[in-house]
């Protein structure tokens, strides 16, 4: 402290001038460091002999990664492997990665963990690959473009979104543009797809709730938008049941009120005060549509905590599964939930089922409807870091969780993980959950792939 600093490479400023400044919330406890290094170097000897960790049967490595790499969406791809799409600042593809902010990707992995091929996009702007969805021997792909400035993509306006069609080999087969930056996507017959996102407009200064349906040759069908008058809203998540699109967002109001947009009016309100959750601005809006005209079948708000759904389920009872992240209370910010909500085929508030994962949300919770209930992933952006148990029985650590949830709500835990810094989804495959996602040992990072036979889950727990 109070040292100089030494010169910048550009020869920029004077270092003697510019003292090193101690930040209280960068401090970290000796013990906290070395817990550490004593993770770091676990993963390091799993990842060098191919061994794995707590209820995983195998971790393999299929690229680069880096510690800005998002993996943002997994389906199964024909012949047991994995189709996987992200952001990242590596390169799955020969040549030059474009840097800063980041570049979209989209690989196809083996049944062993192994690139198939690879395809990436990238220019000066923030490019990610949001979503996916199979259609056939197609593989529809979301790519956001969120910026001004040439397109990567013809017909693309700024701050949109080209829905890429892929063939089995990684060739285009063509696109067409959406008007707002997709989040999630959904499949219907006929090729239908909708497309779930934020529509921004810079010179109104608004961000919109955006939910669509569009031909297979990209024409709309429908749109369906929510505006408030704060103008931060969110369509987060999106699945495609039978005739009917169930989608998942939020909307904002001032604190602790219910919206006025054109579905908040209309819709039923519900509490979760036993969990801790004060009543925020930001509720969480889910709402089931008819998917030929995008008629409202019903809409459910979430009042309490400041949501951020992640992931959305429909199963073939109608369930409808929430994966969200939820900060909790107002007068003492940063203690989020990850939760799992449950409505049934009428929108009726089942349950909600929860988690603590203290001050590091924004992950990419994960979650799909089964037969007994659903599979919900747990996965704040690094790991678990609240030092209290909770009712799961999920230790405090590092850790990636995946816990099947039945349809009356209780939980049982399917396994836990310390390889990942983040996971950003898993897929079901031939009685396997296949969680991928980035682990670090330092500054060494790698795109990881984790498989769990999902027969050797814990006993249930009581119903939260």
């Amino acid at each position: 402290r109070g040292r100089p600093r030494p010169a910048c490479a550009d020869g920029g400023g004077d270092a003697a001038a510019r003292p090193l400044r101690f930040d209280p919330s960068e401090y970290r406890a000796p013990r906290a460091v070395a817990e550490d290094m004593l993770r770091s170097l676990a993963l390091a000897f799993a990842l060098s002999l191919g061994t794995s960790f707590a209820a995983a049967q195998s971790i393999t490595s299929f690229g680069p990664g880096d510690e800005l790499t998002f993996v943002r969406d997994v389906v199964p791809a024909p012949g047991g492997g994995l189709y996987v799409a992200g952001r990242t600042l590596g390169r799955f593809t020969p040549g030059e990665t474009t840097g800063l902010p980041g570049d979209a990707f989209v690989v196809r992995l083996d049944a062993a963990g192994q690139i198939v091929w690879a395809r990436q996009w990238g220019d000066r702007r923030h490019q990610a690959a949001t979503a996916l969805a199979l259609d056939g021997d197609e593989l529809l792909v979301a790519v956001a473009e969120n910026g001004n400035g040439d397109r990567l993509f013809r017909g693309v306006p700024a701050y949109g979104t080209a829905i890429l069609r892929l063939g089995s080999d990684g060739s285009e087969r063509g696109h067409f543009p959406v008007d707002a930056l997709v989040h999630d996507i959904a499949l219907g017959s006929g090729g239908r797809v909708a497309v779930c996102g934020r529509k921004v407009e810079l010179q109104r200064g608004t961000v919109d709730f955006h939910l669509a349906v569009h031909e297979r040759d990209g024409r709309r069908r429908w749109l369906h938008t929510e505006r408030s008058r704060r103008s931060d809203e969110s369509c987060r998540a999106v699945a495609w049941r039978g005739e009917r699109v169930v989608a998942s967002g939020w909307v904002s109001a001032p604190r602790g009120e219910v919206p006025r947009t054109r579905l908040t009016r209309a819709a039923s309100v519900h509490d979760d005060a036993q969990l801790g959750v004060e009543p925020m601005s930001r509720p969480m809006l889910t709402a089931a549509f008819d998917a030929r005209r995008g008629r409202r079948l019903w809409a459910r708000v979430w009042r309490g905590g400041d949501h951020r759904p992640h992931g959305l389920d429909v199963g073939a009872d109608g369930t409808v599964w929430v994966a969200a992240q939820v900060d909790r209370t107002w007068t003492a910010p940063n203690r989020w939930n990850a939760s799992l909500v449950a409505y049934g085929p009428d929108g009726r508030h089942l349950h909600t089922t929860h988690r603590e994962v203290g001050d590091q949300a924004r992950g990419f919770d994960a979650v799909q409807a089964r037969d007994d209930g659903a599979l919900w992933m747990i996965s704040p952006r690094f790991g678990y870091m609240n030092p209290r148990q909770t009712a799961l029985g999920i230790p405090a650590a590092n850790r990636i969780g995946l816990i099947a949830v039945s349809r009356d709500g209780r939980a049982r835990l399917v396994g836990e993980s310390e390889a990942f810094r983040r996971a950003g989804g898993f897929a079901l495959v031939g009685g396997q959950a296949q969680l991928v996602g980035v682990g670090c040992v330092g500054q060494r990072c790698s795109a990881l792939v984790e498989r769990w036979p999902l027969a050797t889950a814990a006993e249930p727990t009581a119903k939260e």
